[in-house]
């Protein structure tokens, strides 16, 4: 039995976050340079605060195993099966490294949240309505 005092030794504890990113090819030089310094900055906030992340939050962040920056990409989003987290140029232009460190954390609770779901969920019909409640119709 672990005392609960005891620092935990595990790789997620000790890793700081390391997600492969990759970056459209058509992007322009100026571009690129820009998404490569604000993801580059986003990934290094995160393990600026890494000693201060509880555990779960680690866990949570660590869903989110790549980051694409997508020139033609129409939205963001995050690919539950993969953990890849798909930024639009747009958005990464537009954002500052701290909002992106937040996107990131966000994304990856998305992930914890849908993992959660399907453990108590035995249809997608009731996984909806324990998110949203029942069809207002059949709300009686």
């Amino acid at each position: 039995m672990r005392d609960n005092d005891a620092p935990l030794d595990s790789a997620q504890n000790q890793t700081p976050f390391n997600p492969t990113v990759t970056y459209d090819k058509n992007l322009s030089a100026k571009d690129l340079a820009a998404d490569q310094s604000k993801v580059g900055g986003a990934v290094g906030v995160i393990n600026a605060n890494w000693s201060k992340l509880s555990d779960q939050e680690k866990a949570t962040v660590g869903d989110i195993k790549s980051i694409d920056v997508s020139g033609s990409a129409q939205r963001s989003y995050v690919q539950e099966s993969t953990g890849k987290l798909t930024f639009t140029q747009d958005y990464v232009s537009k954002s500052s490294k701290g909002w992106l460190a937040s996107a990131i954390a966000h994304d990856g609770e998305q992930l914890r949240q849908t993992e959660l779901t399907k453990l108590h969920c035995s249809s997608e019909i009731s996984c909806c309505w324990l998110l949203t409640g029942p069809p207002p119709i059949l709300n009686y």
